[in-house]
């Protein structure tokens, strides 16, 4: 008798643990409906930390006889507040022209001064014939030389070549002061990749400041043949890159000033005319960071195709 009430009691209680098995599993299924465990309602991944500053000093420039602007600029998290020794910059302002401009083949692509170009983040997405330039300014005297790619939706690039330095552009020159800005020729957008089944994503710039002439990336640029990985290689193992990044706040749509134009049209990339003062623009785009003096430095930009 003992015995059929003992498993009596055995049986209430796997029925009882097993309704509320079903239960707790029915809750779960319910929650998950609501949308607890949904991506959409997850707690949303920690953002890139950036911060605004006020550098006390932005650029090596010539002093003024007023008190220097306060530039806002939203930097990457580990961006040096300021320049010192061991700290290297480059600034760059994206200038985009109208589509009518005529004269393309120039350093500043416009004789029409109606066809002035404007400010652009470094992150616009650009059309089909968009003309772009970049003025570029050091906080090191050195020698430029640009590299330039395209990037493919798929991940691939292209093959690289050097557009800067050549001949046809102030006669091969290429050594440039902090504090002087210089113009690089036009980039005319094309958003058709050079492979037949490929979609364009951007055209990738790659700037190189160095502290001594590399004659050899300018004969590969006046002979217009590709850059072979190997010497890329190289490159990138020697030089340091910088990738901290600021941009300043408000300074996209405006107008050059005259003191910019001149620097479109001058054939010396270091000007007397042209050399900035604290009164002058400031870069919309400051890459910022630690390099030992006497190192090659470089950065890595985008102009970035429509879909």
């Amino acid at each position: 008798m003992r015995a059929k009430n003992v498993n009596k009691i055995s049986i209430c209680i796997f029925i009882l643990l097993l309704v509320l098995s079903i239960s707790a599993e029915s809750s779960v299924c319910v929650a998950q409906e609501k949308g607890v465990d949904n991506p959409a309602f997850a707690a949303p991944a920690t953002p890139a930390k950036t911060n605004t500053i006020e550098p006390v000093k932005v650029v090596v420039r010539n002093k003024s006889k007023k008190p220097p602007k306060k530039p806002r600029y939203k930097v990457d998290e580990g961006f040096p507040p300021t320049i010192e020794k061991d700290t290297a910059q480059i600034g760059f302002t994206y200038w985009h022209y109208p589509k009518n401009n005529e004269d393309p083949t120039t350093r500043g692509g416009s004789k029409d001064l109606e066809d002035d170009p404007q400010v652009i983040s470094d992150d616009t997405r650009l059309g089909d014939g968009d003309r772009v330039q970049m003025q570029v300014e050091t906080t090191r005297d050195g020698y430029i030389y640009v590299i330039n790619f395209e990037r493919r939706t798929d991940k691939s690039n292209g093959s690289a070549k050097v557009i800067f330095p050549k001949t046809r552009y102030n006669d091969g020159q290429n050594f440039v002061k902090a504090g002087y800005p210089f113009v690089l020729p036009q980039f005319v957008v094309t958003n058709k990749s050079g492979v037949a089944g490929k979609k364009k994503d951007s055209e990738v710039v790659i700037i190189f400041l160095s502290p001594k002439p590399l004659p050899k990336l300018k004969d590969f640029a006046d002979e217009k043949t590709e850059l072979p990985s190997d010497e890329i290689e190289f490159l990138l193992k020697e030089a340091t890159k910088i990738s901290t990044k600021g941009r300043l706040e408000g300074g996209t749509g405006r107008k050059p000033t005259t003191k910019e134009r001149a620097a479109f049209s001058s054939k010396d990339l270091v000007d007397e005319e042209t050399a900035f003062n604290d009164d002058d623009p400031l870069p919309q785009t400051l890459f910022r960071g630690k390099a030992n003096t006497g190192k090659i430095v470089w950065i890595q930009v985008f102009l970035k195709a429509k879909p």
